[in-house]
């Protein structure tokens, strides 16, 4: 599943990882971000990823070409938590924007956990 755009010369389709990846890659070179986090069903801790799992914290829904996007971290200790979400909401709105041509409709953002 994806964005799909019609036109004249053909059809685009933007699939669901490659807009996880932008909104993941806005969020890991945030300020405050120590690293994505990844709930398991069967376990009740939030597992700290490296760069290379960047859409690993991140969950997209697309429904009739609305955005929806779910971003999962883990905060550096003693940064104001509420004003480091709303600049990574603020930029991975922008960036999704920007590069896919439709509009973000939600943005939920989740603290999982909190490093030194």
């Amino acid at each position: 599943m994806g964005l799909t755009f019609n036109n004249e010369s053909g059809n685009i389709v933007i699939d669901n990882e490659v807009i996880a990846m932008i909104a993941g890659h806005v969020t890991i070179n945030s300020y405050g971000v120590v690293g994505m986090a990844s709930k398991r069903v069967t376990e009740d801790w939030a597992e700290l990823l490296g760069i290379e799992n960047v859409t690993k914290g991140v969950a997209v829904e697309i429904n009739q070409n609305r955005i929806s996007i779910s971003i999962s971290v883990i905060v550096k200790y003693g940064v104001a938590i509420k004003t480091v979400a709303e600049n990574i909401i603020s930029a991975v709105r922008y960036n999704v924007e920007k590069l896919t041509g439709m509009k973000v409709a939600s943005i939920k953002f989740s603290v999982e956990g909190v490093r030194l």
